[in-house]
């Protein structure tokens, strides 16, 4: 009799544990499937990522190589200079202002060169400086001012980008070849030459060049006389 009371009680506490092991079960095998799913996707991640890193390393690399490329054959130099001064666009540099900004481009490239301002020329300062670099975390050799424009209230005109220049002048962020050549284009007002004296000095002007007006201003009226001013800032 007590054989057959234990053997019951037996098949008793068997039949309560079944239900419960197969929720145990079930609860296993839902915690293997998300470990497995969260180790796929941690894995892909950081496949992902490998590739990410090895094409910026990549474009990092041609980058560098792009920006140590050869300076242009001075004849193509000089063609380019020589036929953006028959541009027949209708706010462009004269001539003589071309010709003093190409001078500069020539002793100093390929160079680490940054423009303020697009303008009709934008492509010819790019062209002519081939093999040097266009980034924002290098340092300068030569920086052009040729904008923003101010010919209006609304214009912002040239003072934050004389003053950016000047601020990045005395925090060494210029000059990987020596000293920074700063060229000012259309240096006539008032305002801009009181921030330019203000910041980038008087000591360092090496050239002033005034252009003759000869072409009609908005509005009809006669433009102010352009001036491009050089200035060489020693960090």
């Amino acid at each position: 009799m007590k054989s057959i009371g234990s053997r019951d009680k037996l098949q008793a506490a068997a039949a309560a544990t079944g239900p419960r092991r197969v929720l145990l079960l079930v609860f296993a095998s839902c915690f293997a499937f998300a470990t497995l799913l969260t180790f796929l996707y941690t894995s892909s991640g950081f496949a992902s990522a490998a590739s990410s890193g090895s094409r910026l390393g990549s474009s990092s690399s041609s980058n560098a190589a792009a920006g140590s490329g050869a300076a242009l054959p001075l004849p193509v130099f000089d063609a380019l200079v020589h036929y953006a001064s028959f541009s027949n666009a209708t706010h462009r540099m004269t001539d003589t202002d071309i010709r003093a900004i190409s001078a500069i481009l020539r002793a100093r490239g390929p160079c680490n060169l940054l423009v303020f301002g697009l303008g009709a020329e934008s492509p010819l300062w790019l062209a002519l400086n081939h093999g040097g670099r266009t980034l924002y975390d290098v340092p300068w050799d030569v920086v052009l001012i040729d904008g923003p424009s101010g010919w209006n209230p609304n214009s912002p005109g040239r003072m934050p980008s004389i003053f950016t220049t000047a601020v990045l002048a005395r925090s060494g962020a210029t000059a990987a070849k020596g000293p920074t050549d700063v060229l000012v284009h259309d240096f006539n007002f008032e305002v801009e030459q009181v921030v330019s004296k203000e910041f980038l000095c008087d000591e360092n002007r090496r050239r002033l060049l005034r252009r003759r007006p000869g072409r009609r201003g908005p509005a009809g009226g006669e433009p102010p006389p352009q001036v491009i001013e050089t200035r060489t800032l020693i960090n």
